[in-house]
């Protein structure tokens, strides 16, 4: 019938992809190998984990759900469910996304990423949080793409700024609100 049910600790190598979990269902006809408990990829210096997941050796499409967790060098990302394809490096990510990066974490409903140019649109209920300052940005659609320096905020954005200072051990707070149509 061309599967298999593999048990243990299941190794399965494509090129320079490792997927390993503890039980693989393996369909040889379709390409598709199923995992229904703990299962990672690690791929070029990309991590995956997570409860479950499928992974085609013919699409080279990964499919996760289940906490989730897509890191490499740059970027940690976490989330209920997420798509990775190992051919065009796009992450999709959905359900209490968390994207950590250099500089900020991105809390969203839903994530677009491309692992080469870290391009990435997340949308809605996005809230973006300075890890340096007090800087917190909200709205329902962000756009990133570092190579051009430029991000662009839709839906109703609100950046907040938290400033404090100290005069005679006395903590004073301010905020600077802006809010608009869209934000660049």
């Amino acid at each position: 019938t061309n599967r298999a049910e593999l048990r243990g600790r299941v190794v399965v190598t494509q090129f320079d992809m490792i997927l390993k979990a503890p039980r693989v269902f393996y369909e040889g006809n379709t390409g598709i190998a199923r995992a229904d408990r703990t299962i990672s990829i690690v791929d070029s210096n990309v991590n995956l984990t997570a409860k479950e997941g499928i992974y085609n050796t013919n699409t080279f499409i990964a499919d996760f759900k289940g906490d989730v967790k897509i890191e490499d060098k740059d970027v940690v990302i976490t989330a209920n469910v997420a798509k990775y394809n190992r051919r065009t490096l796009d992450s999709e990510a959905d359900g209490n996304v968390k994207v950590d990066e250099d500089s900020v974490v991105i809390f969203s409903d839903k994530l677009f990423y491309h692992r080469k140019t870290r391009e990435s649109k997340n949308h809605g209920n996005v809230v973006i949080k300075g890890k340096y300052n007090n800087v917190y940005l909200t709205g329902d659609t962000v756009i990133n793409v570092p190579v051009k320096d430029y991000t662009l905020a839709t839906g109703n954005p609100v950046l907040f700024q938290i400033d404090s200072s100290r005069y005679y051990n006395v903590w004073k707070y301010d905020t600077l609100t802006i809010s608009c149509d869209s934000m660049e």
